[in-house]
């Protein structure tokens, strides 16, 4: 129970309903409201100030956001939660339609039947999370405050470098969130290039093109800045600053994320003479390997790859060793990371084939997109 205090006390309600094979509907609410965009088991608030019965409440609200006609079955798990002063009772109860016709889009946008044990990796608010465990899917482990943790330095100045494909933008930003939300002052940007801000959402608070107006920012505690220089012959992207100013960029931040090479978009890397470029002032880097790149054909989906194999087990763990590989730019003063990403895309033979692969610093397999652990 959560020791926030509480001034009412409120009973709502879940809605499962397994398939004859055993998977759960799921949907996805429109993106409005505080649970916008998000999964959810269909259900809603129990009205008993009129004397609505649990059973009638899920009726009511399968009916007004479904479409649908069910019977309320048994209870099959419970959880409470503290919302705005409120003290919530969720009630998760089996249902089971009457009909097979198609679902009324009133609130939601998607409908899914998707097992429990790949329940993790949708993003589904805290509450239904904690009914997922106790249905018996997976816990849903966030893969980024692992990584945060792993990570922070421990004099209190930390600076990381991204490197590989398969997820360098998305993990910088979600990074520079996590930091964030724990009141450090964060610079996010590149030792190389990256997309314009003009054209991605790297979730910053300030966002500078300028080297003079960057050294007269004063940073704030629980703020990001993304900062690099802008970019004369293609739009679409920004370089880095002088590298001779890489350090002294860092140091009045209490975090710093950059992207320190390029992979065209693609899932993996082999690096050249010229990349990554990583600063003296490095605490931290993270190789990341993209798992859509697995049983595909290795140039197609490796920047610099002639190689016409399959991505498998043996061909990473090459890709691991490679003096260019991925793991390039590590050094024995840094903290030191694999991530291979969008592991959500693997089965569980395929998944276990990375996880018994060898590695020479600590491995994480998990999606960013879904902030799970595999």
């Amino acid at each position: 129970m959560e020791t926030e205090k509480w001034e009412r006390e409120r009973i709502t309600t879940s809605g499962i309903c397994f398939d004859a094979t055993g998977r759960v509907l799921i949907a996805k609410r429109e993106d409005k409201g505080s649970i916008g965009g998000k999964w959810e088991f269909p259900g809603g608030k129990n009205r008993d100030q009129i004397g609505e019965t649990i059973s009638e409440t899920l009726q009511r609200e399968w009916k007004e956001e479904l479409g649908k006609e069910i019977e309320v079955k048994g209870l099959l798990a419970t959880h409470e939660f503290i919302n705005k002063g409120t003290l919530y009772h969720l009630k998760a109860y089996e249902v089971k339609l009457k009909d097979e016709g198609p679902f009324t889009y009133a609130v939601h946008t998607q409908f899914k039947w998707e097992s429990l044990d790949k329940l993790r990796f949708y993003d589904f608010a805290p509450s239904d999370r904690a009914i997922i465990e106790k249905l018996g899917g997976k816990p849903c482990l966030p893969l980024i405050a692992d990584m945060g943790r792993r990570l922070e330095s421990s004099d209190g100045h930390t600076v990381i470098c991204l490197t590989g494909g398969g997820g360098k933008t998305s993990s910088m930003v979600a990074l520079g969130a996590y930091y964030r939300s724990l009141g450090k002052k964060v610079l996010i940007g590149t030792t190389t290039k990256v997309q314009s801000p003009r054209w991605y959402d790297f979730k910053a608070d300030t966002v500078i093109l300028d080297e003079g107006e960057f050294f007269s920012h004063e940073p704030e505690a629980g703020k990001t800045v993304f900062f690099a220089q802008g970019e004369l012959m293609d739009p679409k992207k920004v370089h880095a600053p002088r590298e001779e100013i890489f350090d002294l960029m860092t140091k009045n931040y209490d975090v710093a994320i950059l992207e320190a090479d390029g992979a065209r978009m693609l899932p993996l890397k082999l690096h050249t003479s010229r990349d990554p470029v990583i600063p003296k002032s490095t605490t931290a880097v993270v190789a990341l390997l993209g798992m859509s790149s697995f049983g595909q054909v290795a140039a197609d989906v490796c920047m610099d790859e002639i190689q016409l194999c399959r991505v498998d087990g043996p061909y990473l763990q090459a890709l691991l060793e490679d003096e260019e590989g991925v793991c390039k730019g590590m050094r024995p003063d840094t903290k030191n990371l694999v991530l291979f990403n969008q592991c959500d895309l693997l089965d569980a033979r395929q998944l276990a084939s990375i996880k018994a692969l060898q590695f020479s610093c600590p491995a994480l397999f998990g999606s960013v997109r879904h902030d799970c652990l595999c």
